[in-house]
């Protein structure tokens, strides 16, 4: 949260209005301005406000300030001098299941509560505090039940975001190759019948000059070869551009990410390529592999603006997914295991021998960027 959430400010100032509330009825109202539990009030907002500004990457220490945090309240609350402070244990409850499972967190509620009345009990707090301690448990109950609630919404929302993106590209690359498979086909039709036409006309004639070149007539004759000659040309000239659209009969990187990128409402998108790739499968690799970009930078960072850059340099092929979201706090390069994310981009491209890295932008936001060996990018297919 902090930093990491566009609801954190609202979360620190309503914790801030939570933590002056119970101080200043529990310090001046009750206890006449008891300096060690002013104290105690402070030094316990102070890490709630730590915790709010750590970033989730760091779980670990994350969780040890949890811990210190909640062992705080407890000792605060299990005060007899105290009244508000069981609000407080609220607060750090709801921030749980962020960071632990949610097994761990109803064990965690359990435990804390348990131990709370009992230091309460053995303190022998008056029945008000262990009613109004009772209350803030039951609050508790419903302050973890919210939060699960709204991280299980977080997670479905961003399986239906990356399902329509999939679904997008899908719908994409069936569209390029079904437009491949229609110039397939026109290009068979032309092979198989103007093709073997002309391969008739060319027997033909060829006979027609055999069986007349025992006579004079040299003008019957040349006209014969010159007709020959031609029919061969033309064919040639056929063969050679059928076998031309076959080979330039490959995915179009840039239709297709656009094709993506227009079914995105409120992206603004932008590709460049100065690379021929003509190894198919490498093509549409890539468009999966941009396109999980694509996916990963709406879904964790909240981009709304995306480039696509292709070059060549030197004896490398680069893709880069530039996007303008947060930040990951410590980008690293995936090891090419099965996986999903940038795991699952290098397991993908893997066989090309290709390296995927994921780093920081200069001013905001991240960039992927896959370099390609220039060999694969010129094969037709590889083994």
């Amino acid at each position: 949260m902090g930093l990491r959430a566009p609801h954190s400010l609202t979360l620190i100032l309503s914790s801030l209005l939570a933590w002056c509330t119970a101080m200043s009825v529990d310090v001046y109202q009750i206890n006449q301005g008891s300096t060690p539990l002013l104290l105690g009030y402070l030094l316990n907002l102070a890490i709630w406000l730590l915790a709010q500004t750590v970033a989730l990457e760091k779980n670990r220490l994350l969780k040890a300030i949890c811990l210190v945090g909640l062992a705080g309240v407890i000792i605060l609350s299990a005060s007899p001098k105290t009244l508000l402070a069981p609000v407080i244990l609220t607060f750090w409850m709801s921030y749980l299941p962020s960071l632990i499972s949610e097994r761990q967190v109803w064990m965690l509620y359990v435990g804390v509560n348990s131990l709370l009345i009992a230091l309460m009990t053995l303190a022998q707090a008056d029945t008000q505090h262990l009613v109004t301690a009772l209350s803030f448990i039951a609050f508790q109950l419903f302050a973890i039940s919210s939060a699960l609630q709204r991280i299980e919404l977080g997670r479905q929302k961003d399986l239906l975001v990356k399902s329509n993106i999939d679904l997008i590209a899908a719908q994409s690359l069936l569209l390029q190759k079904s437009k491949s498979e229609e110039r397939q086909r026109i290009s068979r039709n032309l092979h198989d019948s103007i093709g073997q036409q002309l391969t008739s006309l060319s027997l033909q004639t060829e006979h027609a000059l055999q069986t007349q070149s025992y006579k004079s007539e040299s003008d019957f004759s040349n006209y014969l070869k010159t007709t020959k000659r031609d029919l061969k040309e033309a064919l040639n000239t056929l063969r050679i551009t059928v076998k031309e659209f076959r080979n330039n009969d490959t995915l179009s990187f840039g239709s297709t990410m656009r094709l993506i990128a227009s079914r995105i409402p409120k992206l603004t998108f932008e590709f460049s390529n100065s690379a021929f790739i003509s190894n198919a499968r490498l093509t549409e690799d890539l468009i999966y592999c941009c396109q999980e970009g694509i996916s990963n930078a709406l879904r964790h960072g909240q981009a709304d603006q995306i480039k696509i850059e292709v070059f060549q340099q030197d004896t490398e092929v680069f893709v880069r997914v530039i996007d303008n979201g947060r930040v990951p706090t410590k980008p690293a390069t995936p090891a090419p295991n099965s996986g999903t994310g940038l795991k699952g981009i290098a397991c993908r491209l893997q066989a090309y021998s290709a390296s995927v890295n994921l780093t920081k932008n200069d001013d905001q936001g991240s960039c992927l960027e896959i370099s390609v060996p220039f060999e694969q990018c010129s094969r037709k297919d590889y083994q």
